[in-house]
């Protein structure tokens, strides 16, 4: 929600029946450990609507690897890497004609 707003979006929950309204939804999150790397993975899918029509959607999967970690530490940082990147990847482009 701290990256959509510093764009210029309202996060809320509540739906204001003429603005736009942004739908996210988390369908995957996921961390594996192979052969020492960790494998992250998020997959997200998003919806914008106006007046409860919907505009257009957008779906990503993002995957984050990190090698060869010692101990488990680096979780964090490789889940946090793919769900900041599945963010980013989200394509609203064509909101801009509306």
């Amino acid at each position: 929600s701290r990256r959509l707003s510093a764009r210029g979006a309202v996060v809320t929950a509540q739906r204001p029946a003429a603005q736009l309204t942004v739908e996210i939804d988390l369908k995957a999150l996921n961390i594996n450990l192979v052969d020492g790397d960790l494998l992250a993975t998020a997959e997200l899918s998003a919806r914008i609507f106006r007046d409860a029509a919907k505009i257009t959607t957008s779906d990503t999967q993002v995957r984050s690897n990190r090698l060869k970690l010692i101990g488990g530490l680096g979780g964090d940082k490789a889940l946090s890497e793919a769900l900041t990147q599945a963010v980013n990847d989200l394509d609203f482009s064509s909101v801009n004609s509306y």
